[in-house]
Order: C-alpha cells, then structure tokens, then sequence
C-alpha cells in the first residue's frame, strides 16, 4: 500500500521547526565572548593561525581541527560584534549537513527536508549544555563542527561508497576517497569523540566489507591508516600528556574508567529521554525512512551485529572524558547526544523493511507530527531560550558585558574598578 504523499506535511514542519528555532537565534544577539575565547584569539592575533595550532599542540591540546576554527574567529580580527553571528551560521551549517545526510541516507531530494528538520530541532532544544552548544565559541567550535563532520562523512560514504581495489579508479572515485580521507582527518582533530569515530568508521567499513565480500578492501584500509595516522599525532602530542597529567588520568585505572563510563552512559540516556520529543523522535523517523531503499538485505545475524557495534561505539565514546576530567562535560555530551541520535537513525535505516512497517503509523502520520511539534515546548533547550528572553535575564546580562566593555575602552589608565554583579 503506498505512503501519504508527503510534501505538504514537510513544508509544515520545516516552517515550525524555524518557529521553534527562533528564541534560539533571538539568543544569538546577546552572545558575548567568555574568558576562554580571548587567549586562543589574542594568540592567533599576535602568531597567526599557524604558530598557534603548532603552539597549543605541544602546550594545552592537539585538538588541531579545533585550534584552527577559533585561530579565525571574529575575536582574532576584534570584531566583537561578529561574535553573535557564531550561533546562527552554526545553526545553519548543522542544518544543511543533516538534510546532505539523510539526503544520501533515503535516496531522496525530497524527503531529506522532513527527518532533518525533525533532528535539528530534537538536537538543538535538547542539548544538555545549550551555552556550550552554540553561544560560546570556546564550546561550540570544539564539537558542532565535528557533528557536521561525521553526518558529512556518513553521507559522502553512503553516495561513494569506497571501491574494493586502489588501482583503475576514476577520477570521480578518486576524489570522493581524497575527500573522505580529509573529512577523517579533519574529524579526528576536532575533540575526543571525533578521533574515535575517526577510528572506528574506516575500521567497521574494512571488517565488514572483509567478513560480506571475503577479501580486503584496501581503500577502507587505506581510510584507517590515515585514522590511525590522525590518532598517533594527537596521542603523542605533549599537550595530551600535559592535559592528562594535570587531570589525573595516569592514576585512574581502566576497570574504574570502565565501569564510570556505563554508569555515565545509562544515566546520560536516561536524562536525554526524559524529553517527551524524544520518544515521538524514534517512530518519526522511522515513517520518513523508505523500506524500498532501507532494506540493506542483510540476514538478521548481521543486524544484530551491526546494532551492537553502534552500541560499543557509543560507550568507547564516553571513555575519554572519565580518562580525562572523570566525568561528561556539558559540551561533550552536546555531541554524545547528536552521536546517539546519528546511530538511531542508521539502525532504523537498517532494519526497517515491509513487514516490519507499522501501517498504523502511517496512518496516524498527521496526529504524530502535531504531538512532536507539541512536544518541542516542553524541551529544555526552549523553555530556557523563552525564559531569558521573556524575563530580559538575556537582555541584562548583555547591558553589563557591554557597560563593563565600556569601561575598559574609556576609563584612563591601567586599573579599571567595576561594581560586582
């Protein structure tokens, strides 16, 4: 039995998605640096983008992905005001990498605009550090950039899928390898989370095209080399000793980092669907997926296989930050989340097939949209968004940071006093 025709519905969607997205742009106009953001700037000010990555990798961090955006943020040029563009063009560089991802996820031009929509607004009102998400560059350029790098990778991956042999490729093939070895390379270099997913997608690829086609693929091999390569440098870096020792990393062991991880996942999930949106997220998705082009043809032994390496994935994911500080930084579990939800959709794409299809979703598509739009209210990252707005918290905060900006800029001499807030 065919579908509802889909068109109307998705333009409906998008517009409200936009409404809801709103408070979070009204936001942006009262963003302000934080104190994190000015020693990166002023250092790619006085070196240049270069000498600071080199500088902050054998200083503070190998983030070099990471380093490099915020080498080219307004700050660098002193323009303060540019400063509040950073979340909207974030916003949008999310959104237009989630509909290239499901665009090559569903084979559809079409009906890429639905599920993105849908996992834009579920992500952004969701997060659980809405600050760290999007208004303070020292967070956002940490791990947005790196969510809009992996959706690139997945869907380059899905469209050019890598041939089997390095010899004969085409022009075209050849391009898309070169561009998903410098997609890994830059996803590697954006944070922790970036380098492991770095790691494991070309390491998945080349194992299971290994077991399905029983020969090497020397193109996934060649991809995780390059991974590998990525991981090296940062691993050896002396700011990943510097940072891990001043954490107390070399006194955790794995067994304690191991068991804090499950322990953080469990509670991580439990707090992510504890938003209503969450939950009418997954049949949603599920109704957008086509079963004519999700049906990958695999036994369900595969699946099953497949839908436990994403769950190993998603754990591995949580280990460096209970290495590290001991627990999940509100910016980290921004992209865990975006992680969590990325892996949902793959499942669903793998193994939604007709008779696995629940007609009376379908039917009850109308009713199903209305009550995820309904559920977008209560998500935290909105009511937040609306309470600052509606209380003018937002508006007074900007006033101070700008009256004390004031003062520095206009009160001669070398002190400058400023009442406390």
């Amino acid at each position: 039995m065919n579908q509802p025709e889909q068109k109307p519905y998705g333009r409906i969607l998008v517009f409200l998605v936009m409404l809801f997205s709103a408070p979070l742009i009204l936001l942006s106009f009262y963003a302000h640096p934080a104190a994190d953001d000015f020693p990166i700037s002023q250092a790619a000010c006085d070196w240049g983008v270069v000498t600071t990555v080199i500088g902050y990798y054998n200083g503070w961090t190998a983030r070099y992905t990471s380093i490099f955006l915020m080498s080219l943020n307004p700050l660098v040029f002193g323009w303060f005001k540019a400063y509040k563009l950073g979340a909207p063009l974030l916003m949008a560089g999310l959104f237009f990498s989630l509909y290239f991802f499901f665009q090559n996820l569903l084979y559809s031009t079409k009906k890429a605009w639905l599920p993105a929509a849908a996992f834009f607004s579920i992500f952004l009102l969701n997060m659980p550090d809405l600050p760290g998400g999007l208004y303070y560059l020292g967070g956002s350029l940490f791990y947005q950039p790196g969510n809009m790098l992996l959706v690139l990778l997945i869907g380059i991956l899905i469209k050019f899928t890598p041939p089997i042999q390095l010899q004969g490729l085409s022009l075209l093939q050849l391009l898309a390898l070169a561009s998903q070895a410098f997609f890994l390379i830059l996803l590697a270099g954006c944070n922790e989370v970036g380098m492991i997913l770095a790691l494991a997608i070309p390491l998945i690829g080349f194992f299971f095209q290994l077991i399905t086609r029983r020969k090497a693929v020397l193109t996934w091999f060649f991809l995780f080399l390059v991974a590998i390569l990525c991981t090296i440098i940062i691993l050896k870096s002396p700011a990943t000793f510097h940072r891990m020792a001043a954490s107390g990393s070399f006194e955790r062991s794995i067994l304690a980092v191991g068991m804090m991880a499950i322990s953080g996942m469990l509670m991580a999930i439990l707090h992510w669907f504890s938003s209503p949106g969450l939950w009418l997220f997954l049949p949603l998705i599920w109704l957008f997926t086509n079963p004519q082009t999700a049906n990958l043809t695999l036994n369900v032994g595969w699946k099953i296989a497949l839908g436990l390496a994403s769950f190993f994935l998603l754990y591995f994911c949580f280990l460096p930050s209970f290495l590290g500080e001991g627990l999940v930084q509100g910016h980290t579990e921004n992209t865990l989340l975006f992680l969590f939800l990325i892996l949902v959709c793959l499942n669903i794409r793998l193994w939604k097939i007709d008779g696995l299809k629940p007609e009376w979703l379908v039917w009850q598509r109308n009713g199903l949209m209305l009550a995820f739009l309904f559920s977008l209210y209560f998500s935290p990252g909105f009511r937040l968004a609306v309470s600052d707005l509606w209380s003018g918290e937002a508006a007074a905060y900007s006033a101070e940071r700008d009256h004390r900006d004031s003062l520095m800029r206009n009160t001669p001499g070398d002190t400058v006093w400023v009442e406390a807030v």
